[in-house]
């Protein structure tokens, strides 16, 4: 029951938020069901400019998909709207099928190793997952 509970709070908080990326509906390669982030440059210079994917694999049965992508708070996001504490929540409820989410990403212009984080939830799950993939970038 708390599990469930759990989720509900998830989908709540996800489904309330205005600060929704929209996925562009890209075709995906065939990965794991889930969501995983590839950062297409890790070692970057100061201002650089990186893209981030977001792999969506959904299965036939599957009705939506909800995540979470906290970015460092140091970068700024130049696509999507980020909320305050740079989070970008992407909601999918219609129409739901494997896609990537892309966004691009401006790198401080302090050095240093900046770690992104999320989680998400697809249909049939009990409990929010971490994103796995890429998430360290490393300014130099």
């Amino acid at each position: 029951m708390k599990k469930e509970m759990v989720l509900f709070l998830f989908i709540l908080l996800m489904a309330c938020s205005n600060n929704t990326v929209i996925d562009d509906n890209s075709p995906v390669p065939s990965r794991e069901n889930g969501i995983t982030r590839e950062i297409s440059k890790v070692t970057v210079t100061p201002g650089e400019e990186v893209t981030v994917n977001l792999y969506v694999e959904i299965l036939p049965n599957q009705t939506y998909y909800l995540a979470e992508e906290k970015v460092p708070k140091e970068i700024q996001v130049l696509d999507g709207q980020p909320d305050k504490d740079n989070v970008l929540k992407i909601i999918k409820i219609q129409d739901v099928k494997s896609t990537v989410i892309s966004y691009r990403i401006k790198a401080p212009d302090t050095p240093g190793t900046y770690t992104f984080t999320g989680e998400y939830a697809v249909d049939g799950m009990k409990d929010p997952v971490e994103i796995m993939g890429s998430n360290t970038l490393f300014v130099q």
